[in-house]
């Protein structure tokens, strides 16, 4: 009788674990099937050469590393209907809010495919930007967001949004500090710790009362 209300009292305790704590009980739902991130700057660069297009900005360069994920175990599709570049894109909250930032982008009326295979792809890309202040040695001081954006499927019509990481830059008196994202575990879907304890409790607890109940039998 005891081993029943012990029973009772801890199928109890999960469940009002279960309803107090309900956000712990997401399991994450599956990822994209490619996703990209910004892996590393490279360099970051003042193009020193005169640009008559807009001589009373300074043009910034930046040089970086990109992962393309594929989470599948066979080559995934990327199709685009307009090839552009730079891949990477960039904007910016600048401390002097007069500033402003202005990619250097041009797009090829023409279509691409790519294939990446399982696993990670290394790609390079460089991007150049204006600043509208001239003379500037170093990125003014502010948040500089990095991101490549990419999706995947048979057409770009069809296509599906991959999963977006984003790289942070942070400037501050000069000094450059990089955030970078990360891929999770791309083979496994989390499970919260905080309902699977109560489980292993009862599991062992119900066990171990199993075990005493036939000992004392014996």
């Amino acid at each position: 009788m005891r081993n029943k209300h012990l029973r009772n009292f801890l199928i109890t305790s999960v469940i009002i674990c279960i309803v107090v704590f309900p956000s712990e009980l997401v399991v994450s739902g599956e990822k994209p099937v490619i996703a990209s991130r910004v892996s590393e700057i490279i360099e970051v660069t003042v193009i020193t050469e005169p640009d008559y297009y807009k001589p009373n900005n300074t043009v910034f360069g930046i040089e970086t590393e990109v992962e393309i994920l594929n989470r599948d175990t066979k080559n995934q599709t990327v199709v685009e209907d307009g090839i552009c570049y730079p891949k990477v894109n960039i904007n910016a909250t600048l401390v002097n809010q007069s500033l402003e930032i202005d990619l250097i982008a041009y797009c090829l009326d023409m279509s691409a495919m790519y294939y990446y295979q399982p696993n990670i792809t290394i790609e390079y890309d460089i991007m150049r930007f204006y600043i509208n202040q001239t003379g500037l040695s170093h990125l003014p001081d502010g948040n500089y967001t990095l991101w490549r954006y990419i999706e995947y499927g048979p057409t770009t019509v069809d296509g599906t949004p991959g999963e977006i990481l984003l790289t942070f830059i942070s400037m501050n008196s000069g000094i450059m500090n990089v955030t970078y994202s990360y891929f999770d575990n791309p083979h496994t879907n989390e499970v919260s710790l905080t309902v699977m304890f109560p489980i292993a409790f009862l599991a062992i607890t119900l066990q171990i009362a199993a075990i005493y109940k036939k000992r004392k039998r014996n």
